[in-house]
C-alpha cells in the first residue's frame, strides 16, 4: 500500500493497522486515523506516514513497509 492511498483512507475513517515498530522488533495492532484528530496532520508523500492512536491518543510515525495489515475498524465490532 502506497502513501496516497492510506492517507486517502485513513483521512476517511479508522482502521487497524499492524505494523512493526521502528524502534524494536514488537508487531503492533493499534486502531488510527487521521479523520477527527486533534491537530490537523499536513504532511508530504514519503516513507513513513504520521497517525493518530485511537487509544492511546497520541501520534505515532509508522514506516509504510512496516505495516503487515489495514483492516476496517469496523469490521472489527
Amino acid at each position: 500500500m502506497n502513501f496516497k492511498e492510506l492517507q486517502s483512507m485513513l483521512l476517511k475513517d479508522e482502521y487497524f493497522i499492524t505494523f512493526q515498530s521502528m524502534n524494536s522488533d514488537k508487531v503492533y495492532t493499534k486502531k488510527c486515523t487521521l479523520k477527527e484528530t486533534p491537530n490537523k496532520v499536513n504532511q508530504k508523500e514519503g516513507s513513513s506516514i504520521l497517525v493518530y492512536l485511537i487509544d492511546d491518543k497520541r501520534y505515532e510515525d509508522i514506516k509504510l513497509t512496516s505495516i503487515k495489515e489495514v483492516n476496517p475498524a469496523w469490521r472489527n465490532l
